[in-house]
C-alpha cells in the first residue's frame, strides 16, 4: 500500500456525479444507479482520473501488486449510500482486493474509519515493514498495535499474500544494494542514477519507508546520508509521493 495523490476531476464530471447522487435514496437504489453508471460513457472520465492516480503501471491502491481494474467505494455503498457518487470515495483497485474488502468497513467507537485510505494518509503511519520477508505488520504503539494498521491487514490479507510480500522483498533487496553502492561510490554518476531510477519506479512504496520511516535508520541509509547528503536529499524528494 502506498500514498496516493488524488487529482481534481473536470467540472463536468463533478457536476454529473453530484446530479446522480441526488437520485440515490437507499443502499439498494445506490447499487442500481451505480451499476448503470459504471457502464456509461461519463464513467470513463472518472476511470481515467483514477488511472492517472494509480500511475503508469496501474497498481492496486491496496496491495500495490496486482493490476487495478475495479472502482472500490472506500466507504461501501451498504454502509453509506450518501457517498455512492463521491469522487473522494473512489479507489482504483484489483479484483482480488475489491472482493476481499466487500462491505467490510471497521470503525472505532468514535466513528473514525479503521481502514487506511491511501489517498488521505501515508499508510506507513499505521504500518511497518520487515525488509527480509516483505511482510507488512501494524505499527507498534507503546503497549499495543496501531488499530488502523491491525484492521487494515485484517480486512485486506491480500496485502501480505506470499507473492505480494516476495515482490516487496525483491524491491528491498534491490534498493539496499543500490543504496550501498551509492554510499560507497558517491561520485559515481551510474550509481546515483541507478538508485534514483529504482526509487522513481518503486510502485510498492518501500523507498518511502526507507526515506521517511524506520528504514531511514538502516545502515545503508545512514551511510548514504553521511557519504552524500546531496544524493540523500534527492532520494527523499524522489520518494515524497
Amino acid at each position: 500500500m502506498r500514498r496516493l495523490h488524488r487529482p481534481a476531476l473536470k467540472f463536468e464530471s463533478r457536476q454529473d456525479l453530484f446530479a446522480r447522487q441526488k437520485n440515490v435514496t437507499s443502499a439498494k437504489s445506490g447499487r442500481e444507479h451505480w451499476d448503470r453508471y459504471r457502464r456509461s460513457k461519463p464513467a470513463k472520465e472518472v476511470i481515467s482520473a483514477l488511472e492517472a492516480m494509480a500511475g503508469t503501471r496501474q497498481r492496486c491502491a491496496y496491495c500495490s501488486d496486482s493490476y487495478a481494474s475495479d472502482i472500490d467505494h472506500y466507504v461501501p455503498i451498504a454502509r453509506d449510500h450518501g457517498r455512492v457518487f463521491s469522487w473522494k470515495n473512489f479507489l482504483w483497485v484489483c479484483t482480488k482486493c475489491n472482493r476481499q474488502k466487500g462491505a467490510n468497513f471497521p470503525v472505532a467507537d468514535t466513528g473514525e474509519p479503521l481502514l487506511v485510505d491511501p489517498s488521505r494518509t501515508d499508510p506507513w503511519a499505521h504500518l511497518t515493514l520487515d525488509t527480509a520477508t516483505g511482510f507488512i505488520s501494524p505499527r507498534y504503539l507503546e503497549s499495543t498495535f496501531d488499530p488502523v494498521g491491525e484492521f487494515t491487514l485484517s480486512v485486506l490479507p491480500t496485502i501480505n499474500h506470499e507473492g505480494v510480500a516476495e515482490g516487496r522483498a525483491r524491491v528491498c533487496r534491490s534498493l539496499k544494494k543500490a543504496i550501498g553502492s551509492a554510499a560507497t561510490a558517491p561520485s559515481s554518476n551510474q550509481a546515483r542514477e541507478d538508485l534514483l531510477t529504482l526509487v522513481r519506479e518503486d510502485d510498492v512504496a518501500v523507498s518511502r519507508w526507507y526515506g521517511y520511516w524506520e528504514g531511514s535508520q538502516e545502515p545503508e541509509m545512514v551511510a548514504l546520508r553521511v557519504a552524500s547528503p546531496k544524493l540523500w536529499r534527492r532520494l527523499l524528494r524522489a520518494c515524497s509521493y
